[in-house]
């Protein structure tokens, strides 16, 4: 359909040194599960008429770009969020079906069901970039207006994401060593929510002028 797949450099670069760690074939399976979730929300995206232009593979995740996104609200964003985790929650749902059925193959389909109740139950918390946060978004948008919810959700993403950092830097405390995965998602998630507030100010605004101050910023 014309909608490029694109893939994060510093993703590549992760995949060999899981490789060469010998969890290679989990990270290729967590990254399948990605793009699943992705396509997920693209397929949707495109049976509501809105155009997809790229997804995109990140270190962390990945993004369904979509050409006038800001304009899609109320339950059209909201099912758009919420296939992707629902995509995670039924791939879990096969998974034990299957194990339950072939008891021989149960413990090579733990690790699935493991990576998309994960992947699920964390794209649905209630904080910008996540999808749990544009499904806040959209219902808070009825009575708060559409850059005041964008505002609460960015704050809580920022929120989640310094949470996350620093119960990552408290492992020093507890366990004598930092986890380094959990620092680096929470920034992650911190700079997207910021971004996510920037692109809304963006989109918001018609002046040529203070647009340029906003990118400035």
């Amino acid at each position: 359909r014309g909608i490029r797949v694109l893939v994060d450099p510093i993703l590549i670069v992760l995949l060999a040194v899981a490789a060469l760690l010998g969890v290679g074939r989990d990270m290729v399976l967590m990254f399948a599960f990605v793009f699943g979730h992705e396509l997920c929300h693209t397929l949707m995206a495109i049976a509501l008429g809105v155009e997809i232009d790229e997804i995109e593979l990140l270190p962390f995740g990945g993004v369904a770009r979509a050409r006038g996104m800001d304009r899609v609200v109320g339950w059209r964003e909201v099912l758009i969020a919420l296939v992707g985790p629902l995509f995670n929650f039924l791939c879990a749902w096969c998974c034990l079906m299957a194990a339950k059925l072939w008891p021989q193959f149960a413990p090579s389909l733990l690790t699935p069901v493991y990576l998309n109740l994960t992947m699920g139950c964390f794209n649905l918390l209630p904080a910008f970039p996540l999808d749990g946060g544009r499904i806040l978004r959209s219902l808070l948008s009825s009575f708060l207006g559409r850059e005041r919810a964008t505002d609460v959700c960015a704050v809580i993403g920022v929120a989640l994401g310094a949470g996350l950092s620093c119960f990552g830097i408290w492992g020093v405390l507890s366990v004598g060593r930092v986890n380094p995965l959990l620092i680096s998602i929470g920034v992650f998630i911190i700079l997207n929510a910021l971004r996510e507030k920037r692109r809304w100010a963006l989109g918001a605004v018609t002046n040529l002028e203070e647009k340029r101050q906003i990118i400035r910023r």
